[in-house]
């Protein structure tokens, strides 16, 4: 590759997002689309590549958290002021 550029889709998501707060999982053998947790709140949210979608908010702020796929689930794992894990059914 000799050069690359980044330009902007004109995509927005519901909310801002900081990746040093929030978390985010790819849902591809559910859905194509990413799973993404605020941090800050408990709201998240599913981005397909074109549009983005309020879903379930989690129960728990998971502020710093890691999010993975367990079970074919989106997964938020403890984070910053709890322990909690959480699964996030994503249909």
């Amino acid at each position: 590759m000799d050069s690359c550029e980044i330009f902007d889709t004109g995509k927005r998501l519901l909310q801002e997002f900081f990746s040093s707060s929030g978390s985010m999982v790819t849902v591809p053998e559910i859905h194509d689309e990413i799973v993404i947790c605020r941090g800050s709140s408990a709201a998240c949210e599913t981005f397909d590549g074109e549009t983005t979608k309020q879903t379930a908010s989690t129960e728990m702020i998971h502020r710093r958290a890691c999010m993975a796929l367990f079970r074919n689930q989106a997964t938020i794992i403890a984070g910053e002021a709890t322990a909690t894990v959480e699964t996030l059914a994503v249909r």
